[in-house]
């Protein structure tokens, strides 16, 4: 039986993911991925899970709810792509290796939430 992940390991792994992503460690982000991860419905592989975040894109966690029962994240993260901000609420949904094997997201303009 898997150990039990508790809701500061869930924290500690999402905000490692975001640390990755702002550091553009390309290799290091397929740690956080399971081998395939559904994204809004679509099966991504690795490489084309990387390709939906563009390049220079900074990611800030403005609020982040965890819960460890359902291996599942909900973030409201600003983020910054090429001078333009955006905001993403996004849930993430983990297997029991931690890894990354759902994701819904809806991205908006920035301007657009007030």
């Amino acid at each position: 039986m898997a150990a039990t992940i508790t809701s500061q390991k869930l924290q500690e792994r999402y905000q490692a993911y975001i640390s990755t992503l702002n550091a553009q460690d390309w290799d290091l982000l397929s740690t956080f991925l399971a081998q395939a991860v559904n994204h809004n419905g679509k099966i991504l592989d690795h490489e084309g899970y990387r390709n939906l975040i563009p390049a220079e894109t900074h990611f800030v966690v403005a609020d982040l709810l965890v819960d460890s029962n359902v291996l599942q994240v909900a973030s409201r993260l600003e983020i910054v792509v090429d001078g333009k901000q955006l905001t993403e609420h996004v849930f993430y949904r983990f297997n029991e290796d931690l890894k990354i094997e759902r994701v819904w997201s809806i991205v908006q303009d920035g301007e657009a939430t007030g």
